[in-house]
């Protein structure tokens, strides 16, 4: 049967693909991150990563070393079309390498572009890609999470504390942290 619960607070923290919070909204509000594992790349230094900025259409790319002397990780963030990117980004490598390149892995994912304007509806509130809280140059998230999920948690303190019933507090506590 049914399970109904009660809650004085909802915090939403389900990633980029949220439906709660009205996305995915249209794509260009989104940038698409791929990275593939990658075998057959020597690395003289196992301590050494190359990140290429200013590439078209691309905001930034990496390649990593991992682990294994010959495998390393590729990948970029894009606006639109990052898997035919990074796979003309691999094909580009394979050349400038001049050696065969096998991918073994291959990953993805949605990273807002923006945050949501409004975090709080009711008794509910969103948190990090759900919220849209990621860095805006890197578009990484954990630095961002960290921060915001400290002050969701203190919000919610507060307001159990005091009786409240909105997080309105936090929306302006994060924004003036963060941004």
């Amino acid at each position: 049967g049914k399970v109904l619960s009660e809650a004085n607070f909802i915090v939403y923290a389900c990633g980029a693909y949220s439906r709660v919070a009205g996305t995915p909204a249209r794509p260009a509000s989104f940038y698409h991150g791929v990275q593939y594992d990658l075998d057959g790349v020597l690395w003289e230094r196992a301590d050494e990563a190359t990140v290429y900025v200013g590439l078209r259409e691309i905001s930034f790319a990496w390649l990593l070393p991992l682990a294994r002397s010959k495998q390393s990780r590729v990948g970029l963030i894009a606006g639109r079309r990052a898997g035919r990117l990074l796979r003309s980004f691999t094909k580009y490598l394979r050349c400038r390498l001049n050696r065969s390149v096998k991918v073994l892995n291959v990953y993805s994912g949605l990273i807002p572009a923006h945050p949501l304007t409004r975090l709080t509806r009711l008794n509910l509130v969103f948190i990090g890609d759900s919220a849209g809280q990621v860095k805006p140059i890197s578009r990484g998230g954990l630095f961002y999470i960290t921060v915001c999920a400290r002050a969701l948690a203190d919000s919610i303190e507060k307001n159990l504390e005091h009786n409240l019933s909105s997080l309105k507090g936090y929306e302006k506590l994060w924004k003036t942290l963060l941004l």
